[in-house]
């Protein structure tokens, strides 16, 4: 799932798109970063979907709360996606 600009600016007019509360996120970005505050606690505390929170932000343990969480998607960055893969290799 990506979000867009488009995105964004239908939020802002209170109608997210492509959401809804069956949806599952699993959350591990820092919210001291607007990104993260935006799209792994604002989110989903608009539409109403579920989320998990990692305890521990490492590749090794959010690999393990995804397999048991089994989320429909998450917000992530680039090293942490390669990190993750290289724990499943």
């Amino acid at each position: 799932l990506y979000t867009t600009k488009n995105d964004f600016l239908a939020y802002r007019t209170n109608q997210p798109p492509r959401y809804n509360e069956k949806m599952h996120l699993l959350n591990f970005l820092p919210w001291h970063h607007v990104f993260g505050l935006f799209s792994t606690l604002l989110l989903p505390l608009h539409t109403g979907f579920k989320f998990t929170l990692v305890d521990q932000v490492t590749p090794h343990r959010v690999f393990e709360v995804m397999k048991q969480a089994k989320p429909s998607f998450m917000f992530t960055v680039p090293r942490m996606v390669e990190a993750i893969v290289n724990q499943i290799e």
